[in-house]
């Protein structure tokens, strides 16, 4: 084959034109699929809420409603940011 430049040339060109069309639908399906995923509703993760017990601010966190809490310390001058959950 290799003595036949023009066949071997052909065929090096039908093979590298057939890879890239089969990388560019790759590219596409992948790109499809994503925007799809994209547009589709997904649920959302279960999110925790916690109801500050002082005002009606709703804290995401445990951490979030301890610093919250030590807001209302210096308002009602006792220590009111412990709650059952931080002691260990």
């Amino acid at each position: 084959m290799a003595t036949d430049r023009a066949t071997w040339r052909n065929i090096v060109r039908e093979g590298a034109a057939l890879y890239n069309d089969d990388l560019y639908h790759a590219a596409q399906d992948k790109r499809r699929l994503r925007k799809e995923r994209a547009t589709t509703k997904q649920p959302k993760p279960f999110t925790t809420t916690l109801p500050c017990p002082h005002c009606t601010r709703i804290i995401r966190s445990s951490i979030g409603l301890y610093a919250h809490l030590k807001t209302h310390k210096d308002q009602e001058g006792g220590q009111s940011y412990s709650t059952t959950s931080d002691r260990r």
